[in-house]
């Protein structure tokens, strides 16, 4: 009995001790590493780093071959956190070639070293080692030989080895839209800019983009063999979206710009095999499917490309793999790309007034939408920054649609200019979201417009074989209706949430900020809106064109961004409850802390004086820039994001009728950019804010922290 109480005893104790978290201390490790520079043929400064964990070093050195000699002892400094070595090594760096360098004394210990290499020649080795492999062999130049085949099998391998191009490419071939040189010509050029693209870093693409593409491409060629005519698409409708695909495929296989031994004149020959690689890879795979496809003609004595049984297995195989590559996205929907909700109103726009064109003009003038786009996105990164670009471009997109919905002799260029100017406030808006947003903002500007043009490219042959279809069944409400509906719902939406009104916090300002111009040329639009009476009709007058109210409707979305203070009647600081102190407490304190995101100290100031007490106002702007930098490389920039009141008690101490002192918690989020990256760093607050009215406003007269905790968080987990 004695022993069994005593196993539970030992037992219990082994599972308190596996469950008691362990607090685990540490020094401060700087990576150790092994640098070989060379300064002059066959002579090279090498520079050890060894590490200095609880006041000892490791007892490591390198080892070079027999055939280097040391020409001088080596200059050992360093510091508590680090031991550093320099010396000058003699060694033939033909004769380096083949050998190998490495580190012995690492055996038991858990540290890696970088090794790193540079020549005169331009050739950069760098690798890791550790206890496991310790020694390096440096490798031998790529001969002219190694290059051609290094660069063709890289390249052919990209169309040859994934089956959804194959998939695609079978389809496009049994159906002998586009021309075999053309068709042959229109993949290579996709795939090798997107490979391009990527190598230089102008494009980044997430890994199932181009599967979505190339099978929704698949699936609707498929199915257009079953309509009654050749509606879907046509040759010219068919090349953007057959380019936007291939350039996702491309994009998808990029290489590091600086390859480990190659000197830039190879890298650039490795570059030019591997591009004729990719065109050789389509020209067989081409070859093969148009051969094969030959040969089953012959053998089953019956032309595949007539035979509906073909296309319904090809279609039914599209739709089946797409649902599949598709549900990766609606178990993680974070996945998908970021494309803010003035983008989709805009291309859903653009789709609508497609739609309203010439098939036979609708091709030509989307080219000139494509290259303003990409032509806005060139003149913001180079400088170009203009106010209010989101609503001025949603403003002519309205004025577009209604030049579309209402043609005149003169509508024709006046569209490709408003076309154009979209396209350049399109690529505008894009490149200032990705800049401030997004981590390598030019790749992902290039990401987001090629996936717009992409869609567009797609719903646009799609709706208008659709509409055709209403017209012959002669039904009474039209797709582009319904999308003009949508897209008005859409921009409406978006013009409430700029405007910045709130029912929610509509008591909790003293002034309002209210867009009076566009609320006059609204009512002025419904004002001027034609009506037909009675009378007209009887005297067979027919119903004016609604011209003048739409656009005083789009001048109205232009207008937006200016607005007039006025006095808030609903405000009153007076029998406030906790919810409504809470929100006046989170206002307060989102205003001061988005103070801090203005350039112009003086501005900033302004800013700060309308929310901060003068008695306040230096210590809060030292303080507040000290916390939001703290801890921070040099050159980054901070701008606050979200601020969020978590937690506000009870009032400690009274403080008057016009006064609040209360406990709280509170978060600041703030974005961080550093070169191409962006994080997000969230600063936790817990202490006493103390508010008072100022002139009917509210401003902050103390505030006491208690802590502070500082969390970085992924831009991808937001």
């Amino acid at each position: 009995m004695n022993n069994i109480w005593v196993k539970n005893i030992f037992r219990s104790l082994l599972w308190c001790l596996l469950l008691m978290p362990l607090s685990i201390k540490a020094d401060i490790v700087y990576p150790a590493r092994l640098e070989l520079q060379e300064i002059q043929p066959g002579v090279f400064v090498v520079y050890f780093v060894l590490p200095v964990i609880q006041g000892k070093v490791l007892k490591a050195a390198p080892v070079f071959p027999e055939f280097c000699s040391y020409l001088e002892d080596p200059k050992v400094t360093g510091n508590a956190y680090v031991k550093e070595m320099r010396w000058t090594l003699q060694c033939d760096q033909k004769e380096l070639y083949g050998q190998s360098i490495g580190i012995s004394g690492l055996l038991g210990s858990q540290i890696n070293i970088i090794l790193q290499v540079n020549t005169l020649e331009g050739r950069e080795y760098s690798t890791t080692l550790n206890p496991a492999a310790a020694w390096f062999e440096i490798p031998y130049p790529p001969s002219g030989w190694d290059l051609i085949t290094n660069g063709i099998y890289k390249g052919m391998r990209i169309p040859v080895s994934n089956y959804l191009f194959a998939l695609l490419l079978f389809i496009l071939i049994l159906k002998k839209d586009i021309p075999a040189k053309k068709t042959i010509l229109l993949l290579s050029t996709g795939i090798i800019a997107g490979h391009l693209l990527s190598y230089f870093e102008l494009l980044r693409t997430p890994g199932w983009i181009f599967g979505l593409s190339a099978l929704l491409l698949s699936l609707l060629l498929a199915v257009e063999k079953f309509a009654p005519e050749k509606w879907l698409f046509k040759e010219r409708a068919l090349i953007l979206p057959l380019l936007v695909s291939t350039i996702f495929l491309g994009a998808q296989h990029s290489e590091p710009n600086t390859l480990s031994g190659f000197t830039s004149a190879e890298t650039t020959l490795l570059m030019f095999w591997t591009l004729s690689g990719i065109l050789l890879g389509v020209v067989l795979l081409f070859l093969l499917f148009r051969q094969g496809l030959a040969l089953l003609s012959l053998v089953l004595n019956k032309e595949l490309h007539d035979l509906r049984e073909t296309y319904t297995l090809l279609g039914t195989l599209s739709l089946g793999l797409l649902i599949y590559h598709a549900s990766l996205l609606w178990e993680t929907p974070s996945l998908f790309p970021t494309i803010p909700l003035v983008l989709w109103t805009l291309t859903l726009m653009m789709v609508t007034g497609g739609l309203l064109i010439k098939r036979d003009q609708r091709n030509f003038r989307s080219y000139y939408l494509i290259i303003a786009l990409f032509t806005g996105i060139i003149l913001c990164y180079i400088g170009l920054q203009i106010p209010f670009v989101a609503e001025f471009t949603m403003a002519m997109s309205v004025l577009f649609l209604i030049i579309r919905y209402f043609p005149s002799d003169n509508s024709g260029w006046i569209s490709t200019i408003l076309m154009i100017v979209i396209g350049l406030g399109s690529g505008l808006f894009l490149a200032q979201y990705t800049d401030r947003y997004l981590s390598y903002p030019i790749a992902r500007s290039v990401e987001f417009a090629l996936i717009l043009i992409y869609l567009a490219a797609v719903v646009v042959p799609l709706m208008s074989w659709v509409s055709q279809r209403q017209q012959i069944n002669t039904s009474r409400i039209s797709l582009t209706q319904i999308l003009t509906v949508l897209a008005v719902i859409m921009v409406g939406a978006i013009a409430i949430h700029r405007a910045g009104f709130s029912l929610e916090d509509l008591h909790l300002q003293p002034q309002l900020q209210a867009p009076l111009l566009s609320l006059g040329l609204l009512v002025a639009a419904i004002l001027f809106w034609p009506r037909r009476k009675k009378v007209h009709k009887d005297m067979g007058i027919e119903k004016q064109k609604p011209a003048l109210s739409l656009l005083l409707l789009g001048l109205s979305l232009c207008c937006l961004p200016v607005k007039t203070g006025m006095n808030n009647p609903w405000f009153s600081t007076a029998n406030m409850d906790q919810k409504q102190i809470q929100a006046v407490m989170q206002q307060v304190l989102s205003n001061t802390y988005t103070a801090f995101n203005i350039e112009d100290e003086e501005a900033l100031y302004e800013a700060l004086s309308s929310n901060v007490d003068e008695q306040l106002l230096d210590n809060m702007y030292l303080d507040s820039r000290r916390r939001l930098t703290m801890g921070l490389r040099e050159g980054s920039e901070v701008t606050v994001e979200e601020v969020r009141v978590n937690l506000l008690g009870h009032a400690e101490t009274p403080s008057g009728e016009s006064g609040l002192s209360y406990p709280a918690s509170w978060t600041v989020t703030a974005r961080v950019k550093h070169l191409k990256h962006i994080h997000y760093r969230r600063n936790r607050y817990t202490g006493t804010i103390e508010m008072k009215t100022d002139n009917d406003t509210w401003k902050i007269s103390k505030i006491i922290l208690d802590s502070e905790d500082r969390e970085v968080i992924p831009s991808a987990t937001l």
